[in-house]
């Protein structure tokens, strides 16, 4: 069983929200190290480096958090960084674009294409769109839904909270906007 990790859910790995403990018990299903190509490391430091930059304070130290417990799961072996054939990966995009088995994802179809060409068994995202294309190329789409994550972490975001530190409805890293749509948001 090989995972991809949606760069959302992986930051729900590496920033402590509610659904932090059950996002790892989910993705510890599958044997370490655990695969990250240039794409997913990139969306995922720019999201947090913006994030420390940010007024608020707490905002911006819990993304220099996150970057260090980034840093850590490289550094340990936890992560393990990837290349990917962008050229095979943008021709996969551009066949399904051109016979689309349903309306594509606003966000995503370059990782699915990188997850086919990685021979992902599994997806661990929490987008609806790029879940069920995922389904649809017959990969096996982890969580089974929002609820197997304790407390909900998009309301969680939503209320101004997480793990005991204040944080803004954008969320540390932009989690609630960057990708436009709340974090942690996985609907059925």
């Amino acid at each position: 069983m090989i995972p991809y990790f949606d760069p959302r859910f992986l930051l729900l790995l590496l920033v402590r929200t509610s659904g932090t403990a059950r996002a790892w018990e989910v993705a510890r299903q599958f044997r370490m190290p655990w695969h990250l190509n240039e794409l997913q490391r990139h969306q995922i430091e720019v999201a947090l480096i913006r994030r420390t930059f940010d007024p608020d304070t707490n905002l911006a130290r819990t993304a220099r958090r996150g970057l260090g417990m980034l840093r850590r799961n490289l550094g340990e072996g936890v992560l393990i960084p990837t290349s990917i054939d962008w050229s095979n990966a943008f021709g996969v995009c551009n066949q399904w674009l051109r016979t689309p088995r349903a309306q594509p994802p606003a966000y995503g179809l370059l990782h699915l294409a990188s997850a086919v060409q990685a021979g992902a068994s599994h997806i661990l995202s929490l987008d609806k769109e790029l879940r069920g294309w995922a389904q649809s190329l017959g990969l096996a789409v982890l969580p089974s839904c929002r609820h197997n994550l304790d407390g909900d972490p998009s309301a969680q975001l939503k209320k101004g909270t997480a793990v005991g530190r204040p944080i803004s409805c954008e969320g540390t890293a932009g989690l609630a906007h960057r990708f436009g749509r709340p974090f942690g948001t996985c609907i059925h």
